[in-house]
């Protein structure tokens, strides 16, 4: 029997796929089974990536000499069961003669049972509300990211507190037919201040530039600091002040972000700025000497903020920390149990 995993680049899931069931057929002396991978847009011939190759490491699997193949005609047809890791997979394999013999490799596992994997969804505003009756219908739960926050904590049939008192949902699941939704950003951002400053402040001042769904988790964490106060900008003013009259006594909307900024103990972009170019969110000839730098936008590289602010001698750093922090809180509230931190960093970033 011939099985084949499919991913997209064929550089990181299927590989490790292929690596873990060719592992478990050696450990339990299973010899007429061969596996294999590929992708539907793999470069022929390109390395495992860094990110796949440390994640093997940790679990004892060498793929320092798999190499990439594009997935083909002939490959399908040679397979007895290919294995895809999401549905665009699954329709590539179709459309290459494999109806019949494709399988999602969730659904597979799960012997039938209807279950999504985790994957991206590219929703324009105007689908939204047609994208959340879909999930709901699927019994679905994921993530939410800009610009949708605080449209899916309006659909939401339940909050959590923090989405409650954020008025912004990145984590969601479904209870019947209503989304539940909650606000990991919140405990994900108390993570990446205390790796940046070895703690939280306290009797501080804080500068936020945003009034997003991002810019509402930072202030719920203040909330809960010791004497702390935020200034907050955001460049439609009418925004900053209606999420500042949310956290009355804790925060006020400030006509600058040179005056959100100047003096503050810690500066956090909350906006997407820097995140498809250079821009900067805020000038840094504002920033007192020991400020630092906290950057929520993630992306390859360093942010341009990040980098100058470094290069001028503060503590900087970037959102991939918060990434990970949330989706660790994520996957607890829906899994129930917690996930391997180490794991998820190394995935993220090799050096992180």
């Amino acid at each position: 029997m011939r099985i084949l995993f499919v991913c997209t680049g064929n550089t990181c899931r299927s590989p490790l796929a292929e690596a873990i069931a060719r592992n478990l057929l050696i450990e339990r002396g299973i010899a007429d089974v061969e596996v294999a991978s590929a992708g539907t847009s793999a470069w022929e011939g390109a390395s495992a990536s860094d990110g796949a190759l440390l994640v093997g490491l940790e679990r004892g699997l060498d793929l320092n000499g798999h190499r990439a193949r594009q997935l083909d005609r002939d490959l399908v047809h040679a397979a007895d069961l290919l294995l895809a890791m999401g549905p665009h997979h699954l329709e590539r394999i179709e459309a290459l003669g494999g109806t019949g013999k494709g399988h999602l490799l969730t659904a597979y596992a799960s012997r039938g049972t209807q279950t999504r994997p985790y994957e991206p969804l590219d929703v324009a505003p105007a689908d939204l509300d047609a994208v959340l009756d879909a999930l709901i219908a699927q019994g679905a739960a994921g993530n939410v990211t800009i610009p949708h926050k605080m449209r899916v904590a309006s659909r939401c049939g339940r909050l959590a507190p923090l989405a409650e008192r954020t008025g912004a949902v990145n984590t969601f699941w479904t209870d019947g037919n209503a989304l539940v939704g909650d606000n990991t950003d919140v405990d994900g951002f108390e993570a990446a201040v205390r790796a940046l400053m070895g703690g939280l402040p306290s009797g501080a001042e804080i500068g936020v530039v945003g009034a997003g769904g991002a810019a509402a988790a930072v202030l719920a964490a203040i909330e809960r600091w010791d004497d702390c106060h935020a200034r907050l900008y955001n460049r439609t003013a009418d925004r900053a002040h209606q999420l500042a009259a949310r956290f009355v006594g804790i925060a006020r909307a400030v006509r600058s972000a040179d005056a959100a900024v100047s003096g503050a103990a810690l500066v956090v972009n909350a906006t997407a700025i820097g995140l498809a170019d250079h821009s900067m969110p805020f000038p840094l000839d504002a920033l007192r000497p020991d400020a630092a730098v906290l950057d929520l936008v993630y992306r390859p590289g360093r942010t341009a903020l990040v980098r100058s602010a470094a290069a001028r001698g503060h503590r900087a750093d970037d959102g991939l920390r918060m990434l990970v922090e949330q989706g660790a809180c994520a996957f607890e509230r829906w899994f129930g149990v917690p996930p391997d931190r180490d794991l998820m960093c190394a995935a993220v970033n090799p050096d992180f």
